[in-house]
């Protein structure tokens, strides 16, 4: 590939990434379940410069020609005077779609009242009955007005921004894994205490025409969440899975164990059968010769590695000469040499034999033949087991080697 043509392939390949990405996106929106949930403010003000008309348009178009699908659920709630669930239905044909805007066509908005905190109630119990797993909720809040609920509303008077038992409300929702989209009409309103009583949730305020609110942002962020959510569980369920396959091979591995008898089991069994001893008695012996075998074993292995003491000395007229050196395995002392040297072995400067520290113990190699008495066992040349602790030389000298004690 010539390296101008690099950035357009590059550029393609981004906004191909991107295609397949945004189509999986809309793939899944297109797929997934949802549950729409509407709270509607019913209040007389909403009938004010025709705003109650343009929200039924507004839901209309948002939420049964761009959102609703069949196999989708749709639940009205309305609040004024006090608060309750209109009417639920599940979609499962056209019909039921042209029904359902049948009903919100012919729905009035002539309450007295403004009661929030007791439509979030009814909203809150509601959820808590619809949790369905895998289903998606979009819930719509929509009102025009500030909480000015009836006297005998447990809200009435309260400031929902600063009411406890109205934000516990909210935390509720939120637990339940919900957010809300709450649409503000005019300045004077509590939308955004709606919105600010559920984490998560999306304020917008807009006219009386709602010419500047759409539900597409939410509505991602709900799906969003969901695939998150749902790929955690999914990813949970198969880690559950795989766990509790593990532990059934563990336990079918076991079990098999157990059914099978050990080589050593069925060993045991025949030598009881031709002695009459009892196996446990031979296993506890067995192990007892094991245990001996081990520490004969590193006793062994301890003499082999540990560094001894070599003392060689001569006998010349009376007059010993001692020579002591430190030995460890596979090392020696050559005499004669530099390193060490005996005048009753013979020349100062000529190698005549070297003690050497082997596994077993103490070797003599023989360099020198003729400087050994002919009727040594380590006469001729090579390598001998120290047999003795005495060395005959052919000038009748007596070299003797020996270990110093600790």
């Amino acid at each position: 590939m010539k390296l101008r043509t690099m950035p357009v392939f590059v550029v393609c390949m981004i906004f191909t990434g991107i295609a397949l990405a945004s189509a999986q996106t809309q793939a899944d929106r297109e797929a997934a379940k949802r549950e729409v949930f509407v709270i509607l403010d019913i209040s007389g003000s909403m009938n004010e410069e025709n705003k109650f008309q343009s929200v039924k348009e507004y839901i209309d178009e948002e939420v049964f020609t761009g959102l609703l699908k069949e196999g989708d659920s749709f639940t009205l709630i309305t609040f004024g005077n006090s608060a309750s669930e209109k009417f639920s239905r599940t979609l499962s044909s056209g019909a039921d779609k042209t029904e359902l805007r049948a009903l919100m066509a012919g729905l009035k908005a002539t309450d007295d009242f403004t009661d929030i905190g007791t439509a979030m109630e009814t909203l809150a119990s509601v959820l808590e009955g619809r949790k369905t797993e895998g289903v998606r909720q979009v819930i719509l809040f929509i009102t025009d007005g500030k909480n000015t609920p009836p006297r005998h509303s447990p809200y009435h008077g309260k400031d929902l921004a600063l009411d406890e038992g109205f934000r516990s409300l909210g935390e509720k929702i939120s637990k339940g894994g919900w957010f809300l989209y709450v649409i503000g009409i005019g300045a004077e309103t509590d939308a955004k205490s709606i919105a600010d009583s559920v984490p998560g949730s999306i304020y917008a305020r807009t006219d009386e025409k709602l010419s500047d609110v759409t539900m597409r942002a939410y509505v991602e962020k709900v799906d969003t969440q969901a695939q998150t959510r749902e790929a955690a569980e999914q990813k949970r369920a198969e880690e559950e899975k795989a766990a509790a396959f593990a532990a059934e091979t563990e336990a079918e591995r076991r079990r098999a164990e157990e059914k099978k008898e050990s080589g050593l089991s069925v060993l045991l069994k025949k030598i009881e059968e031709l002695t009459g001893i009892p196996a446990s008695v031979l296993l506890n012996i067995g192990i007892g010769g094991l245990v001996v075998l081990l520490l004969v074993l590193g006793i062994i292995i301890f003499r082999a590695l540990r560094v001894v003491d070599i003392v060689v000395s001569d006998n010349i007229a009376g007059q010993a000469n001692t020579l002591s050196r430190k030995l460890g395995p596979m090392k020696g002392i050559l005499l004669n040499s530099a390193d060490g040297s005996l005048p009753g072995i013979g020349d100062t400067e000529k190698g005549v034999f070297r003690i050497e520290r082997g596994i077993l113990g103490l070797k003599v190699r023989i360099l020198d033949e003729d400087a050994i008495a002919p009727k040594s066992p380590y006469k001729k040349g090579g390598v001998y087991k120290l047999k003795g602790a005495i060395i005959e030389m052919t000038n009748g000298n007596r070299i003797h080697v020996a270990v110093r004690k600790e």
